[in-house]
Formats: structure tokens, C-alpha cells, sequence
């Protein structure tokens, strides 16, 4: 693991960086830059999703939002949905520039809150045109009729049956 920082604007993201045991550092490698759950930091659940993902072959990059973690930002702890956005971008342009990553295989993976900014990011002039967004399943599909809501929530098995908002995007 290396400790690395880049900037977005005015504000030093500080994230974590992971290259596959064994690397070669000639090669080249795709890259992911993982995205943590709202109010979460680096060294959670983001890092563990690298983890599994750098076993497979993947440099990784986690970090903290802006305002939150190590990173930079007044008032910190403070969730900004449009600089998280950023952060994802900048993070994405900070694995294009290192040497080991392959510039065109590099994607963005998002974990619950981190999926949605995830899929944000890689819209529009994102640079991230690959992302998987890992959400969190919930009790139903908030976008359903109230009726069909109230027989999710009274079915036996709603707790273990995953909503259809809750997929991969």
C-alpha cells in the first residue's frame, strides 16, 4: 500500500493505493478506483472491496471524500455530493497518470452512497466510462406503488430478497 494525495479543487484528497503482489513495473495493469458509503472512510469498507480486487490483479485506489477522512475541506465531515463527484473524476485522472495502470482499462467501483456518486461521475464529461455501483439492498423498491410496498415489507422473505433498485447499475 502507498499513501498518495491529488488535489480537486483547492482540496488535497488523501487515498490509498494498492498494486497487485508481484507486480511487474513494466507492465501495465487495469485500475479501479474504489468509492466509499456515506459517512465512511478509506480504511473501511472500500479498502476491503481493494483488497479482493488487487488479489485478482487490479491496482486499486481508495480514498477519503473531500471534507471527510484525512482529506481536505472546511467544514469537514461534511458530505458535498457535487466534490465527491469530483473526487471520483480527479481520482480517475490520478490512475491515468501512473505508470503502471493501463490508461484504457481503468474503472470505478462505488459501495452503497458511493454508487450513486459512482454513476454520477461516469456520466456527462466524466472521465470513468466503466463503473459498478454495490448498493446496499433495502426492504423495497421505494419506487413502487404504496400497495405493492406494504406486500414487500409483510412478505416472509423480504428481508433476504434483494429490491430491484438494489442491483448493479
Amino acid at each position: 500500500m502507498e499513501r498518495v494525495t491529488f488535489p480537486n479543487r483547492g482540496n488535497t484528497v488523501v487515498g490509498n493505493l494498492f498494486t497487485p503482489a508481484g507486480s511487474d513495473a513494466g507492465s501495465k495493469y487495469p485500475a479501479i478506483v474504489v468509492t466509499h458509503p456515506f459517512g465512511a472512510v478509506k480504511e473501511q469498507v472500500s479498502t476491503l472491496y481493494a483488497g479482493k480486487l488487487t488479489e485478482q490483479g487490479f491496482i486499486t485506489l481508495v480514498f477519503d471524500a473531500s471534507y471527510q477522512g484525512e482529506s481536505g475541506g472546511e467544514p469537514h465531515f461534511t458530505e458535498i455530493p457535487a466534490a465527491r463527484v469530483e473526487d471520483i473524476r480527479c481520482a480517475v485522472d490520478f490512475l491515468s497518470t501512473h505508470p503502471q495502470a493501463d490508461e484504457d482499462r481503468i474503472g470505478a467501483l462505488g459501495i452503497c452512497a458511493g454508487g450513486g456518486y459512482t454513476r454520477r461521475s461516469s456520466t456527462g464529461k466524466g472521465t470513468c466510462t466503466t463503473c459498478r455501483c454495490a448498493r446496499t439492498p433495502t426492504r423495497w423498491d421505494s419506487s413502487s406503488s404504496p400497495a405493492s410496498a406494504r406486500r414487500w415489507r409483510s412478505s416472509p422473505s423480504s428481508r433476504s430478497r434483494r429490491s430491484p433498485r438494489a442491483r448493479c447499475c
